[in-house]
């Protein structure tokens, strides 16, 4: 995944993904989060939002649920869901979350364009995703600072 965006061929990635399901491989968790963070850093924010809700939305267990890990950790790391659930559930990991964030704030400044009907079909085709970045509580982070840019 990482070639293929580093040299420019992200459109191959789904063919890749797809060849490995039908050969009988499981995409992992992880490797579901990066193929959504290669979207929305090739600037296909609808696909991601869409990849999101259809493989890691399942097992997202909400924020409220979090509560209790956030309140014990000053500094969120990209694994603050059990591991146990990694095998049982894929989620989306805080990174990723907070990938889509920026992609959902750079549709919205083109929102009077192009970026209005993207919005659209990200709230109709994702509604899981986007509750989801709509809820994430705003931390003073490194990886917050860099991708919200307030």
């Amino acid at each position: 995944m990482h070639t293929l965006f580093a040299t420019s061929r992200v459109d191959q990635i789904a063919s890749v993904v797809d060849s490995l399901q039908h050969a009988g491989f499981q995409i992992s968790t992880h490797n579901w989060n990066k193929y959504v963070q290669v979207l929305v850093q090739s600037k296909q924010p609808l696909r991601a939002y869409q990849l999101c809700e259809e493989n890691l939305m399942e097992g997202w267990p909400g924020w409220d649920r979090l509560g209790h890990l956030l309140a014990q950790k000053r500094r969120i790391k990209k694994q603050w869901v059990p591991r146990s659930w990694e095998k049982s559930r894929p989620f989306p990991h805080y990174e990723t979350l907070v990938f889509l964030a920026s992609a959902y704030l750079d549709a919205q400044a083109l929102a009077y364009g192009v970026g209005r009907d993207v919005l659209k079909e990200m709230e109709r085709s994702a509604p899981k995703t986007v509750e989801a970045v709509f809820k994430m509580p705003r931390f003073n982070d490194d990886i917050q600072q860099k991708l919200l840019r307030e």
